[in-house]
């Protein structure tokens, strides 16, 4: 269960005074638990840390420690000897932040995206680990840092969310034997499924439900996608976070290889999520048009119309999928 961590990476880790811990965009339950584990665990070692972000907190995550100490990119004052991005794939991905960023002299890029561009002074991209928590685990020990309940209730979120509860081909042995340990020191199971998975507003009910019935299906039922316009949110009265996960239930459909879920952003610019049962490599099909990620899951905002964009994705899905 022990994975070496870089010397480089630990040692700026044991030198900075003063961190930047930043989210990426749009994040996710891997970039959050990630983000205000590793804020609390170099808190408890005597730094400072301040976590900041572009977006809102989603409300599903308000349950994690730290998560009200979220900054927006107007409240960042610096300097920071050191930032830290974990789970974040490429430096702009930090959105409004990224200015703090480019003011860092150490930035420390800590990831398992097997798309990452390799930016920052410090890199470890694992691409074999199931979650950026999984490598900050690591690092929490090597740095000495106590493995706490609220320390262990972040990392644990951050596995759970990018394994699908474990359901995820990226579960591994070694992911479990964290998990397990993560359980030890404190984190409950219970209270991360209960706040992930059994708790929904009405309103986010009411985005899938207009997302559901935009579901459309290819010829030969090997892709299928659905959609949602600015003016969806607005009638469901839901916050941008309550889209996530919509993409995984396209993908449900039996004989389906991959699934597409558009989000209009804007005018001229959609964002799309993909998703694969394991055939395609979806990170390759993002890639084409900007994006990337993992190869069963990953994401890209491509510029166009909402039947432009669709046109080009759907022809790169369904020549990948076999149609």
């Amino acid at each position: 269960m022990t994975r070496q961590v870089p010397a480089d990476i630990l040692e700026a880790l044991r030198r900075g005074r003063r961190f930047l811990a930043v989210l990426h965009e749009n994040p996710d339950g891997d970039s959050l638990g990630t983000t205000f584990g590793l804020a609390l665990a170099l808190e408890s070692l005597g730094k400072e840390v301040v976590v900041a972000g572009g977006d809102t907190l989603p409300p599903a995550y308000a349950f994690l420690p730290g998560s009200d100490r979220l900054r927006g990119p107007a409240e960042v004052t610096g300097p920071f000897d050191t930032a830290i991005l974990p789970d974040c794939a490429a430096l702009d991905r930090t959105g409004a932040v990224l200015p703090a960023v480019q003011a860092c002299p150490v930035v420390l890029n800590i990831d398992h995206h097997g798309s990452n561009d390799g930016f920052g002074t410090h890199t470890w991209v694992a691409p074999e680990a199931s979650a950026a928590g999984e490598l900050a685990y690591h690092l929490v020990l090597a740095l000495g840092a106590k493995l706490t309940p609220a320390v262990a209730i972040c990392l644990y979120t951050a596995i759970v969310t990018d394994t699908g509860s474990f359901h995820y081909e990226s579960t591994t042995p070694e992911c479990l034997e964290i998990a397990a340990a993560l359980v030890r020191a404190g984190a409950s199971p219970w209270l991360v499924a209960s706040r992930l998975y059994e708790t929904r507003s009405e309103s986010s009910l009411r985005l899938l439900a207009r997302a559901l019935n935009t579901l459309e299906v290819s010829p030969r039922g090997k892709v299928a996608w659905v959609s949602l316009t600015p003016g969806d949110f607005v009638s469901a009265g839901a916050p941008e976070s309550e889209s996530d996960g919509i993409v995984n239930y396209p993908r449900q459909i039996d004989g389906v290889e991959v699934a597409l879920f558009f989000r209009v952003l804007g005018p001229d610019q959609v964002r799309v999520g993909f998703r694969s049962r394991g055939r395609v490599d979806v990170a390759a099909l993002a890639a084409r048009f900007g994006g990337g990620g993992h190869t069963k899951a990953a994401g890209c905002v491509a510029a166009g119309g909402l039947g432009a964009v669709k046109a080009k994705v759907l022809q790169v899905a369904l020549e990948a999928a076999g149609e």
